[in-house]
């Protein structure tokens, strides 16, 4: 901190308001005063907070400092009066003065050539139109009807709006050069961008108020206003200012330091940092695994979330949606992983890339049978002799390769073999030379670039798209897809109905968005377009008599209580319907577009191209547009690209071994309000099994005694009982006993013990799945735990918008937190309509102002006159670079502005007298050096000890320090 005393003589000889007006003129005054200048260089940041682990027990708080504070950020598009005002990209922020000294009055800003100062950005600062380079004249009361106003940019002492006379406030008065108009480069007028503000010439200028003004006092924080800057843009810059330490003008501090861009500010205690969890992240994928803890973010090779299960390989991380088969990495951290089979285990894998194996126990694909996906491919999975073909496709022996090779562009050459010896191998170093190939193989002797493949390792990787695949290593946009896609997720295997146990599968179909889209609107099919709506065979899906309804909320009652007992209709959950982001039971309300509800069930089909006229539409909506918002069903879609912005439509229930199919256009809302309407995509059930149990409940073997026991009569004997493991459709009579054992477990591929051969279901099945109700993720359908699945906590709350107690956060509805109905109205006591009862502004309140235009203070919002027209407009030339110029016009007449002002030297005894001059710009010399030709000259520069020939800031800083003073 550096500081200096000046001492000046002086004594008071005009009126302020005299002083004022003609300030840019030369005046005399002078008087005795005690000046202090602090710098703010020298100040360091450090912590004072104890819980800190950069606590410094013997750092002091300056006593002063300037202080930014980021007020609103990306402010957006407002709508007003004026229209749309777009401020996306900007943010707002103050800088405020801070004092330890409640009892400290600031009284100006200023600088000079000798102390300059500025506030920069690196853009430009947004100018409001009805706004100016002070905020003495901004009503917030405009704000609703020009929020822009709020943003305005301008500087101050203490005021953010019109001053409040009655509590002491008053007006912020600007003073600027004619050689450097900062007032007008800071704020041009009629909404044009702002400048940076730079004062640093001779004369100087300032922002100010007068001794004993309310607004220059601390608030209860400590903190003066100083100014409101909105910009797009960085801001920087430095202030000084002038102050009076307890009040006291007679030992006024200058205060000067740099502002920065919302830090903190600079001097205070702010520098503070505590310790934070962080995870060390050796693969850059950002998931951790050791935790550590930090004083302050540590940088790179950390992560904020923890849990990665591989910290080798970036494309190993929790959830991860892309979980590549054979490449021995578990992609998604589930503790499995998925391998090619190598069946005789002689490092050759199956061709067949659907054939897969795999268990939770896997970690990689070094197991007895398994293989990886680069591995080569066998030319006989059984034979491990038997690896890989020649030019025709028949097998190599490799034992009788073993004999030895004498061509040298062989693979298994031999230098010491015979000449005839030609059991050669052209094969098994063969490879893909292409780099960018899937199957590049840096090993490869011989290159071979019809084995290049370039398809199974591409995808789109576009994240906006709905099937991004972020492990996809080419890119390939013709795969990407902006539109929805329909997929289908397995539910229930069997259940019992009233005519005992009926075979039936359950499907839920989602429709997957993209990214941007924010809430799905319609499931629908137009006649004779491409956006088709069907369902097929409609006639084989399942309608419950007990528990009907078209959607999730109309089924009725799952469970009833009978002196005591709980009876519960299982069928309810079996049950076929439509909705839009609905479950069992619980759904939107929908609106039927183009079928009848109530006849849906005994429907012969479904389907848009059923309809009588071309255009016509088959649908269904949201009623009132509320539900159908995407949210991550990746547990039951099992991570294919596009579940995290998922919405169930449809529920079906088929006889197993029927499969169905479904087409759906989608019409949805994106980020930005508009609608989109598209074709989907085409699902089909692949579902293969068969029904349990004929539903004639099987039949008597026919009399031998008729048809002859060994087949005679054209017998075929057999089990006739459909659901038995050897059912036999061609049998007409009963034969060998029917099998239930040996091809009954589990069918269904998505659980753990799915056993392919197997071909009628039963409860054994496994499904891994979240089994805490406790989380979002919980699945009913799962009897084996996974903890990393249970991700989202349930968050219980007022889910209805029409309440004050709405909670974007809740997830379940609690029907018992919603208790205040929203009741629109208005809500302003100062309204002459206010509304007691309302909760909620709708903006329809009328207030009482000035509705007079002939006055200045005329209010473009009020209604009623309430008297508040006090300042008569008064039109007159407001330009002060003319000689008309006249300081109480308030409404500009153009017309008025005659005679522009020629600035030179005015005093004929001037040694420079310019007689074209008819405005002084105090740059007169006089022999002798600067004397009493300048009245008003009183002070210069801080070390000068006396006048330096004009007047400027540094005069004005004089007679603030005075103003109020009794004068004999």
């Amino acid at each position: 901190m550096a500081f200096m005393v000046l001492f000046t003589q002086f004594s008071l000889m005009i009126l302020p308001s005299q002083l004022l007006q003609s300030f840019k003129s030369s005046r005399g005054f002078g008087w005795l005063v005690c000046l202090v200048v602090f710098s703010l260089s020298g100040f360091a940041q450090d912590c004072a907070d104890p819980s800190a682990c950069n606590y410094n027990p013997d750092y002091v708080p300056a006593e002063y400092s300037f202080v930014t504070e980021v007020v609103s950020s990306d402010i957006g598009q407002l709508i007003g009066t004026q229209g749309t005002v777009d401020l996306t990209g900007y943010s707002t922020t103050r800088v405020y003065f801070q004092s330890s000294n409640p009892n400290d009055f600031v009284t100006s800003v200023s600088g000079d050539e000798i102390t300059p100062i500025a506030i920069n950005t690196t853009t430009d600062f947004y100018q409001a139109v009805l706004g100016a380079a002070v905020p003495n004249g901004i009503q917030p009361l405009l704000f609703s009807v020009y929020p822009e106003l709020a943003y305005d940019s301008w500087v101050t002492i203490g005021i953010e709006s019109t001053p409040d006379t009655q509590v002491g406030e008053a007006n912020v008065s600007t003073i600027q050069s004619d050689a450097q108009p900062w007032v007008t480069a800071f704020d041009p007028g009629a909404g044009a961008p702002g400048g940076n503000i730079l004062i640093d010439d001779p004369v100087g200028g300032a922002w100010f108020v007068l001794n004993g003004d309310a607004n220059g006092f601390p608030d209860d924080d400590g903190r003066v206003l100083l100014g409101q800057f909105t910009t797009s843009g960085t801001l920087s810059g430095n202030l000084r200012v002038q102050l009076f330490p307890a009040g006291d003008n007679l030992n006024f501090i200058l205060f000067d330091g740099p502002i920065s861009d919302g830090g903190g500010g600079d001097g205070e205690a702010e520098g503070c940092l505590y310790l934070e969890t962080y995870y060390l992240d050796e693969d850059g994928d950002g998931y951790g695994t050791v935790a550590e803890e930090f004083c302050g973010p540590p940088g790179e090779g950390y992560a904020e979330v923890g849990g990665d299960c591989n910290d080798n390989s970036a494309i190993a991380f929790p959830d991860n949606p892309i979980d590549l088969v054979g490449d021995g990495i578990d992609g998604d951290c589930d503790g499995a992983e998925t391998c090619y089979r190598d069946t005789d285990n002689d490092g050759y894998r199956s061709a067949d890339t659907t054939d897969f194996i795999g268990s939770p126990f896997n970690i990689d694909c070094s197991e007895f049978g398994e293989a990886y996906v680069y591995q080569p491919i066998d030319c006989d999975d059984v034979n491990p002799d038997l690896t890989m073909a020649d030019e025709e496709g028949n097998c190599i022996d490799l034992s009788a390769a073993d004999d030895g090779c004498s061509d040298a562009l062989a693979c298994n050459y031999d230098p010491l073999a015979a000449a005839d010896e030609l059991n050669c191998d052209f094969i098994s170093c063969q490879g893909c030379g292409d780099p960018g190939a899937c199957n590049y193989d840096p090993e490869a002797v011989i290159l071979n670039s019809e084995l290049c493949e370039f398809t199974t390792c591409a995808g789109c990787q576009d994240a906006a798209a709905t099937n991004y695949e972020p492990a996809s290593t080419i890119s390939d946009g013709d795969l990407c897809v902006y539109s929805g896609l329909l997929a289908i997720a397995p539910l229930d295997i069997q259940f019992n109905d009233d005519n005992g146990s009926v075979g039936l599968y359950t499907n839920d179909v989602y429709a997957m968005l993209p990214p941007e889209a924010i809430q799905l609107n319609a499931v629908i099919g137009v006649k004779g377009s491409n956006i088709e709506l069907r369902v097929s065979p409609w006639d084989q899906v399942y309608h419950s008599p007990s528990c009907g309804g078209w959607t999730p909320a109309e089924m009725g009652t799952i469970s009833v209580e009978v002196d005591g007992v709980t009876y519960t209709n299982d069928d309810c959950f079996n049950d076929s319907w439509f909705t839009i982001g609905g479950s069992a039971l619980d759904g939107p309300n929908l609106i039927a577009t183009g079928f009848d509800p109530t006849t849906l069930d005994g429907a012969a089909s479904f389907d848009s191209e059923d309809l009588a006229m071309d255009g016509d539409t088959l649908s269904w909506s949201l009623a009132d547009g509320v539900g159908g918002v995407p949210s991550n069903h990746c547990a039951e879609l099992e991570g294919r690209p596009g579940c995290q912005n998922a919405v169930r439509i449809a529920r079906f229930t088929m006889p197993i071994g029927q499969p169905f199919a479904m087409q759906a256009g989608l019409t949805y809302t994106v980020l930005d309000g508009t609608e989109r309407t598209v074709t989907g995509s085409e699902v089909t059930s692949d579902t293969d099994g068969e029904v349990l149990s004929d539903s004639g409940g099987g039949g008597e073997a026919e009399d031998p005694e008729e048809y002859g026991e060994d087949g005679e009569g054209g017998q075929i004997f057999g089990c006739r009982e459909l659901g038995a493991c050897n059912y036999d459709a061609t049998a007409t009579a009963d034969g060998e006993p029917c099998d239930y054992v040996s091809c009954v477990g589990c069918i269904y591929p998505a659980a753990t013990n799915y056993d392919e051969m197997l071909t009628v279901g039963d409860a054994s099945c496994l499904f891994e799945g979240c089994t805490d109700s406790d989380y979002l993720e919980y699945s009913a359908l799962a009897n084996v735990s996974d903890e990393d699945q249970c991700v989202t906590l349930l968050v219980s709350g007022c889910t209805d918008a029409d309440y004050l107690e709405f909670d974007e956060l809740a997830n379940v509805a609690d029907a018992a937190a919603c208790l205040t109905l929203i009741v629109e109205g208005c809500i302003y006591p100062d309204a002459s309509n206010f509304n007691s009862v309302a909760n909620r502004d709708d903006g329809s309140c009328n207030f009482e102002g000035c509705t007079d235009e002939a006055y200045l203070e005329y209010s473009a919002i009020a209604d009623q006159d309430d008297g508040s027209c006090v300042t008569l407009l008064v039109v007159g030339c407001t330009d002060p670079d003319f000689l008309e110029f006249d300081e109480a016009a308030n409404v500009t007449n153009l017309d008025a502005c005659i005679t522009s002002i020629v600035p030179g030297c005015t005093y004929s005894d001037a040694t420079n007298f310019s007689s074209d001059a008819n405005a002084d710009n105090g740059t007169c010399t006089f022999a002798g050096g600067p004397s009493s030709s300048c009245p008003f000259d009183v002070a210069g520069a801080p070390d000068a000890g006396g006048p330096d020939g004009q007047v400027g800031a540094a005069d004005l800083l004089a007679f603030l320090t005075a103003f109020g003073e009794s004068c004999d």
